[in-house]
């Protein structure tokens, strides 16, 4: 069953009581929500409260930036309360759960495989031992494995695995000052390992 959207993540107030005011009108006398939970009273006074904090913030006072910030708190958690509400009594029902002024979330799709990684750079840093890596975020990676083998001679040594992080990028430090380091990374998630990146040299400060 789909889910009914209820991320509010970095919207403002005013957009906030523009969607809590469409969901009030929507979901008033509707016969597929009869007994909402909270109900529209408590909807409508959080929009009244939250609009009240909100011009009295544009006065700059800290005890209004708190009233406003309570008052947002408030009304987000009874929308979220409802979307609930609305999710559960509509099984999922798309058309239900639009006509209560809310939107469902977008199915998620599970990747088949990760893409290789890309944008794969060095940079040396003015800290001696010490070089910077990046490279551009894999679809579907939770972790990353950082490897670096070392020239000895006219050859490299093995690889070896020196980082696994969440990171796009990673300092790699404890590196010989002009000695030559070859480096590669592979991206990790739910659909496994993607193929080694292109392998990037460079020799530490």
């Amino acid at each position: 069953m789909r889910l009914v959207k209820t991320d509010l993540r970095g919207v403002s107030a005013t957009k906030m009581m523009v969607e809590a005011r469409v969901v009030r009108t929507r979901m008033t006398n509707n016969p597929h929500f009869p007994s909402p939970t909270p109900t529209m009273a408590e909807l409508d006074n959080a929009i009244v409260v939250l609009d009240d904090a909100n011009e009295l913030a544009l006065a700059g006072s800290y005890a209004a930036f708190t009233a406003k910030r309570l008052a947002y708190e408030a009304l987000a958690s009874i929308l979220k309360r409802l979307a609930a509400y609305v999710g559960a009594v509509s099984g999922g029902d798309e058309l239900m759960v639009m006509s209560a002024g809310f939107k469902l979330r977008e199915r998620s799709t599970r990747l088949a495989s990760l893409e290789k990684p890309q944008n794969f750079t060095l940079q040396r840093s003015l800290d001696p031992g010490k070089v910077k890596l990046r490279w551009k975020v894999v679809r579907g990676a939770r972790i990353y494995n950082v490897y670096v083998r070392t020239e000895t001679g006219t050859a490299y040594g093995p690889w070896q695995l020196i980082a696994a992080t969440s990171s796009s990028r990673y300092a790699a430090t404890g590196l010989t000052t002009g000695q030559k380091y070859a480096f590669r990374m592979e991206a990790l998630g739910a659909a496994g390992k993607s193929p080694m990146s292109e392998i990037q040299i460079c020799v530490a400060a």
